[in-house]
């Protein structure tokens, strides 16, 4: 079980269940933790920042936003333990505040690694979906 103290609204459990991401500002900085579901010592993910850690490729990665808004990927290789690669950066996403009705989450994975990114502006009127087909990191 996670700690109260550690956990967070936008924590989220890894496709087997198994590990949990998460964003602490324990250290005075968001930064995306990871640590297994039944508690234990926690990894952390991001190296200069980070927040709306989400699972992608299966439970082989994971996506979060860094403080200039462009989305970051880390490999991770889990097993008894759990093996962090380093973040790479993906795109930029939307700038400013990401809150769709009361969930700071504006973005999510699938698990063949596309996303879906919401860019409207909260009661900004009716949204547009922009899909990108072949899209090859930087």
């Amino acid at each position: 079980m996670i700690e109260p103290e550690l956990a967070s609204a936008d924590a989220r459990f890894s496709p087997d269940g198994k590990w949990a991401a998460f964003t602490s500002r324990e250290a005075g900085t968001n930064e995306i933790f990871v640590r297994p579901s039944e508690g234990g010592e926690k990894i952390r993910v991001s190296t200069a920042g980070g927040k709306y850690a989400t699972w992608g490729k299966g439970g082989r990665e994971i996506t979060y936003v860094a403080p200039d808004d462009y989305l970051m990927s880390v490999p991770i290789t889990a097993g008894k333990t759990l093996e962090v690669g380093t973040p790479e950066r993906l795109f930029q996403t939307c700038s400013g505040a990401h809150t769709l009705r009361g969930i700071e989450m504006f973005y999510d994975v699938a698990l063949d690694g596309r996303f879906l990114v919401n860019c409207a502006a909260s009661g900004a009127g009716p949204a547009e979906i922009h899909v990108i087909l072949g899209w090859q990191p930087q």
